[in-house]
């Protein structure tokens, strides 16, 4: 991923920044509020890493010895993080914290996971404690899973996988009926997210 100043010397200096804060100001969206949770990390042995296939992809160019430590890092992380018991506890939280603040509040939510395979799984974990919040299809179902991904993927992945239209179609759904209830969560991870150093 290209950071911010790698951006500027491709592209050059900013013309303009219009931030969060000036689009609330100017009324052309609403406040968005960050809360952290925390769910503790436990992994067995069972539970060790496995590498994504896109790996090699995502580190060409790489020195081979440095790719190696991004590897082990990021796979023991990953496996960490995305552990079936900390996604469980995760999506116990994520209802219990949404439903109770719903009570008072309407509102919308967003997951940022760090791979596909553990939104994927968390959605699985979400679905599991309330299965009407699932839908078949783009247009039905209170979250989505919205991550690029193609054929060679995991077959349980397929349905979470969406090309441009769809994935812009959702994010319409989304953003723009902010105060619909329709559709209340939406999981990001694009192919790219699945190896970040």
């Amino acid at each position: 991923m290209m950071n911010p100043s790698g951006t500027r010397a491709v592209f050059g200096d900013y013309i303009s920044v219009y931030d969060i804060q000036r689009a609330v100001a100017d009324g052309a969206t609403v406040p968005i509020y960050y809360e952290s949770r925390l769910a503790k990390l436990a992994l067995n042995e069972a539970e060790r890493p496995r590498i994504d296939p896109d790996f090699e992809e995502a580190t060409e160019g790489e020195e081979v010895e440095r790719k190696e430590k991004i590897k082990t890092k990021w796979a023991q992380l990953e496996a960490v993080v995305g552990a079936e018991k900390r996604l469980g506890l995760v999506a116990r939280d994520i209802v219990e914290h949404f439903e109770k603040r719903t009570e008072v509040l309407d509102g919308k939510g967003m997951v940022v996971c760090m791979s596909r395979r553990i939104c994927v799984d968390l959605y699985r974990e979400l679905v599991r404690l309330r299965p009407e919040w699932e839908g078949v299809n783009d247009d039905h179902g209170s979250i989505k899973v919205v991550m690029t991904g193609s054929a060679s993927d995991p077959v349980g992945w397929q349905g979470h996988i969406r090309n441009k239209p769809r994935r812009e179609a959702l994010a319409k759904r989304f953003f723009w009926h902010l105060f619909e209830a329709d559709m209340q969560a939406a999981f990001l991870a694009s192919r790219t997210n699945d190896l970040e150093e």
